[in-house]
């Protein structure tokens, strides 16, 4: 079984590989992770230098950096979130997909594919980080019913705390800030315990349940873990990005290029 979270390069972004001047996705722990400064709105200039370290990493020339840059841009809606696709293609998802077609025209085994899809609700970091590096593992190991006080509802004390101060300043009820609440233990207990009956099914018999794709030289599909009507409103897609299949087209070109390169030098050696 192999599979990858949607956001798998938010972690190393909000850790400190973008968290700088040239790249503008700064948090700051010390600060609210709902506050403006954390929220990571990356612009066009800062999207250009992520790219352009990308393309210093791999050699790629001027064109090849050019057309790096569309490929990526075209891929989302902001700079942010295009920034996040080319950070997880580098990072993790190109080369998995990569790897995940090698191993099934490999072996003789079963082979499944997923995508988390799903942000925990106990992730602590600001919103814009999404499902991301790890967020799976906390269903797969059963989170939920290991530690179900991290589900229940964080505002109720500070409600109870509102209505007193209110009740003390006099305040109208029906003006009083109400904060919506809700506790998730039930609902993500029923969630984790599916991701472990197919994770565990897999684990004794090599098929999760009778829903989940196999995944085959013709279809390298993988079954979309998204909350509980996952397994109700089944969904498989592409495990290999879009983007992926348009950069490697690219690495595709820039071998044929450097090989006429080093073609040409060593006619000009041997003269």
């Amino acid at each position: 079984m192999i599979g990858r979270t949607v956001d798998e390069a938010t972690f190393f972004m909000a850790t400190g590989f973008t968290n700088n001047s040239k790249y503008g996705c700064y948090f700051y722990p010390q600060l609210p992770v709902s506050h403006a400064n954390n929220s990571c709105v990356m612009n066009e200039t800062n999207f250009a230098n992520l790219v352009s370290f990308g393309s210093s990493i791999l050699k790629l020339d001027t064109q090849e950096n050019s057309t790096l840059f569309q490929i990526y841009k075209d891929s989302a809606t902001t700079y942010t979130n295009r920034s996040i696709r080319i950070l997880s293609d580098f990072i993790f998802d190109c080369d998995l997909s990569r790897f995940a077609k090698t191993y099934v025209e490999a072996t003789q085994k079963n082979v499944y594919l997923y995508e988390y899809a799903r942000r925990s609700p106990i992730n602590k970091w600001p919103l814009w980080t999404g499902a991301m590096h790890g967020d799976d593992l906390v269903n797969i190991f059963g989170i939920p019913f290991r530690h179900p006080e991290k589900y229940k509802c964080e505002n109720k004390e500070k409600e109870e705390k509102n209505k007193e101060r209110n009740k003390r300043e006099g305040v109208n009820k029906n003006k009083e800030k109400k904060t919506k609440c809700k506790d998730s233990v039930e609902e993500e207990q029923n969630y984790s315990e599916q991701v472990m009956w197919a994770i565990g099914n897999f684990s004794k018999t090599g098929k999760p349940n009778t829903v989940w794709e196999k995944a085959s030289e013709d279809s390298l599909r993988s079954f979309i873990f998204n909350g509980t009507s996952s397994f109700v409103h089944i969904t498989h897609q592409n495990f290999t990005p879009p983007t992926c299949n348009e950069f490697f087209n690219l690495m595709k070109q820039f071998m044929i290029r450097k090989m006429q390169s080093q073609a040409k030098t060593s006619k000009k050696v041997k003269r």
